[in-house]
């Protein structure tokens, strides 16, 4: 019987084809290659990777009716040469596509058939590594011997046939990596069962398994979500992500392979020279290249030298596996890798596997010999391992005291509010007062990372705090101020500005009660800081007031602090000496977190000048400064914001777009984000990446007022005026609440003054002297260009090549069609070649900037 999903017309009946599960997802791309109909199709990928759902839903789908197809599933064991011609003729015989034909061998049939097709024929060989390699030459023959013989074969093994096929066939290879799920896959298959998965939540999946299908099937399906108190959680059952593991290693031949990812698992990541020593028996460079290729191994290349990963539940099942299997061996080779992580100064590598190893000695030397590192890059990996420790251990320490009591609460705040971090908070309290304070720390923690009702619920729980000022000290306590300010410090210059005013103010408390003059002084100078940088110029000058520094003693750093804080307070407020408080701003040699701040600070001034000159000159200071300054903390977020401003108040969109799209993300972005899609003329995008924006509960005050003032102008445009008069009203209640101007300064005028005949505060605000000297800081947005998604396709393609056929052939449409989505692309730009097309595109959005012409 004809299986009634396949289009294909048949003159005899042919086998159904393998049921494919509802909850598939196809993968466009790799159709698109198969509708070719190529001679030669390879699916190669490790089990679970939907090879045969693959091939079923292509001939299920595909747009070629005028064909055959025969179906051979092999058995899993090797068949012998003669085996597989008897199949295969019997198969073609099933279709009745070897009627006459009478050879004396099965083989000799297989080719007279073949050269008597006379029309085409889909041959599909599942589970092809049970066929001889040797057979593979005598393929290649058999597909040569006819035009209209179409071979797809489905495995998990590398063989001759991509070789001769690529060379002799024009073959299509499908391998792992194009199989894989992406988020947005992921988030498809998720909706499909009914979860209701947030982006977050995706991404985490991916992570997880790496994309495999078949264990993002199965982790989807072990998820629970609850809702507790109001707050919704969700829990991983991950017996069927290790069951399908433990099934996977079950079935790899190779004893070598099984041995080289049991070894390397105990490895959160390795290089190729760390695998060697976890695994001497060969050299791993091949084993390395053919884990990889079967998606089994992610790599990265970080510094020149490839590191590489297992996907995280298919390392912790192996892992777990060899724990039971062989746990005195897992012993030793984490003592390596432990030990390799720690000759080579890698904080994290040295503490987590250490912890793991349950070597508290090599752990507690990583702490001590690297806590500024940990605490400023590997916050998480600290406070997972504090939570791994003997409670005696973790008391007796001052920096992992520190780690629990103020850096645990900040990287685990959902575990606050249960059981388990209740207890973990009790650690070896040394007073009544000790024991108070660390439940003061957990409350503040909650709060200043957004979980605010969880905070409120705790404090209930517990009571009111006492006074704890009367603690006793100790030698432990004794250190605690520095380390609270050194740990202030780093997360500052790594852009956490909610977590180093939570350390900084501790910082404070703590020195205060101890007595500590140096660092209650250099407390408030980075609190001052902090809220500067927060947009909270009132607090700013608050804390500036407590400062007292010391004339005789020399503080370069503290005073040039004091001197950004000021200044970068009095640009917030629109205050007349800012410019004069700027001209005192320190010189800095190196693009360090001071030198990103000064550039801010100067770049802010000019934006709101207006002087294009100094625009490009100081866009020009800050992209050099970019290419030397460290990545991923706050000195490249402030300098790309500030190339934000600057470049596009000067309509250069296209150079900031290059900028952005080589930036490592941070939330400091999201309002350059928005405003560079609103100056594009996309204000949907901009609303989006604003709306996302707020919802963050680590979002600055800076960012919020910015945000909140674009999104009252924004809705404003859409005749949205009740929701803009909404987003104006929180505006000046945060405008009112810190003391920030600027940003209103970043909008129309005329837009703002249309709503304040609604809110008089707004009118207040705007007639306020500040204001006066100021015109619109930005142009007025472009028109947005809005192609089809059929043009937005072909304007991709435009990029990578000029010529319209090659563009017909890749898209399955005529030349025609392709020059008539081409006259309707150059007539919304208003553009008449391709080159300037492309720029054009470009600079609307519609293209990224690594989207370089041929």
């Amino acid at each position: 019987m004809v299986d009634e999903g396949l289009r294909v017309r048949r003159t005899h009946p042919g086998p159904r084809l393998p049921r494919v599960a509802e909850s598939y997802v196809p993968r466009p791309r790799v159709l698109a290659r198969l509708e070719r109909l190529a001679p030669l199709v390879i699916v190669r990928a490790p089990r679970g990777f939907g090879k045969t759902s693959l091939l079923s839903w292509w001939l299920r789908t595909t747009k070629h009716t005028d064909h055959d197809v025969v179906w051979l599933t092999l058995d899993r064991h090797a068949v012998t040469e003669a085996e597989f011609w008897e199949l295969l003729l019997a198969g073609l015989r099933s279709a009745g596509l070897a009627e006459g034909v009478g050879a004396t061998s099965a083989r000799r049939s297989v080719h007279d058939a073949v050269r008597s097709l006379t029309r085409r024929l889909v041959l599909v060989m599942d589970n092809f590594p049970s066929v001889p390699e040797s057979l593979d030459g005598d393929l290649v023959d058999l597909v040569q011997q006819s035009d209209l013989i179409h071979l797809a074969v489905a495995g998990h093994r590398h063989r001759d046939l991509e070789r001769l096929g690529v060379i002799a066939l024009d073959a299509v290879l499908v391998l792992s990596s194009d199989l894989a799920l992406d988020a947005d896959a992921i988030g498809e298959l998720a909706a499909g069962i009914g979860l209701d998965l947030t982006r977050a939540q995706i991404d985490r999946v991916a992570g997880e398994v790496g994309g495999w299908p078949a264990l993002v099937r199965a982790l989807l399906h072990g998820i629970e979500q609850r809702d507790v108190v109001g707050e919704s959680f969700t829990y991983v059952d991950w017996r069927l992500v290790d069951l399908f593991v433990r099934e996977v290693l079950a079935g790899v031949v190779d004893e070598s392979v099984r041995s080289f990812m049991a070894r390397t698992s105990v490895a959160d990541e390795f290089t190729r020279e760390l695998a060697q020593e976890l695994y001497p028996d060969r050299d791993v460079t091949f084993l390395l290249s053919r884990m990889v290729e079967a998606h089994l191994l992610g790599v990265q290349v970080i510094d020149g030298v490839p590191v590489y990963t297992y996907p995280r539940a298919v390392r912790f099942a192996i892992d777990r596996l060899l724990a039971e299997s062989d746990p005195e061996l897992r012993q030793a080779l984490l003592g390596i890798a432990t030990r390799w992580f720690a000759d080579r100064d890698d904080a994290r590598g040295a503490l987590v596997h250490a912890v793991r190893a349950r070597d508290w000695d090599q752990a507690v030397s990583a702490v001590d010999r690297h806590w500024v590192q940990l605490v400023a890059q590997h916050p998480d990996a600290l406070s997972h391992a504090i939570r791994g420790m003997p409670v005696d251990l973790v008391a007796s320490n001052p920096k992992l005291r520190v780690a629990h009591e103020f850096i645990l609460p900040l990287t685990h705040p959902t575990d606050l509010a249960s059981t388990h971090r209740a207890e973990l908070a009790g650690v070896a309290p040394r007073t009544e007062s000790d024991a108070v304070r660390t439940r003061v720390s957990t409350v503040i923690a909650l709060s200043a990372t957004g979980y605010v009702d969880i905070a409120q619920e705790v404090a209930q729980q517990w009571g009111r705090a006492a006074d704890v000022s009367g603690a006793a000290p100790g030698d432990v306590d004794h250190e605690v101020p520095t380390l609270l300010f050194q740990w202030g410090s780093t997360r500052l210059a790594a852009g956490d500005v909610i977590g180093s005013r939570y350390a900084f103010s501790e910082a404070f408390a703590w020195a205060q009660r101890m007595g500590d003059a140096l660092v209650r002084r250099t407390s408030a100078v980075g609190l001052a800081l902090t809220h500067a940088i927060n947009g909270v110029p009132l607090l700013t000058h608050e804390w500036l007031g407590r400062v007292e520094l010391d004339e005789d003693v020399e503080e370069p750093v503290t005073r040039a602090a004091v001197v950004i804080a000021e200044a970068l307070a009095g640009v917030d407020m629109l205050a007349d000496e800012a410019a004069l408080l700027a001209d005192n701003l320190p010189e800095r040699s190196s693009p360090d977190e001071l030198w990103a701040l000064v550039a801010f600070v100067r770049g802010q001034i000019i934006a709101s000048g207006g002087d294009p000159g100094a625009m490009l000159a100081c866009a020009d200071a800050c992209e050099e400064g970019l290419a030397r300054a460290p990545r991923g903390g706050i000195a490249e977020a402030l300098l790309v914001s500030t190339l934000g401003e600057v470049l596009v108040a000067q309509g250069e969109r296209a150079r900031f777009r290059r900028i952005l799209a080589s930036a490592t993300d941070s939330p400091i972005l999201a309002v350059a984000k928005a405003r560079l899609a609103w100056q594009d003329g996309d204000g949907v995008k901009a609303r989006t990446i604003a709306v996302d924006a707020l919802q963050r509960p680590t979002i600055t005050q800076r960012s919020r007022l910015e945000l909140l003032v674009l999104m009252a102008v924004l809705d404003l445009d859409r005749d949205r005026r009740a929701s803009a008069l909404s987003y104006a009203r929180q505006a000046l209640q945060v405008a009112h609440g810190t003391g920030q101007r600027r940003p209103f300064q970043f909008v129309p005028r005329a837009q703002l003054a249309t709503l304040a005949t609604e809110l008089p505060d707004l009118g207040e605000l705007l007639g306020e002297p500040a204001f006066e000297a100021f015109g619109d800081v930005m142009p007025p947005a472009v028109s947005a260009v809005v192609l089809t998604e059929r043009e937005r396709t072909i304007l991709g393609e435009l990029a990578s090549t000029s010529s319209v056929p090659e563009i017909a052939t890749r898209l399955f449409v005529s030349p025609n069609t392709v020059k008539t989505q081409l006259r309707g692309i150059y007539r919304k730009l208003g553009t008449h070649s391709r080159e300037e097309t492309l720029q054009r595109a470009r600079d609307a959005g519609l293209l990224d900037p690594s989207d370089a012409s041929v």
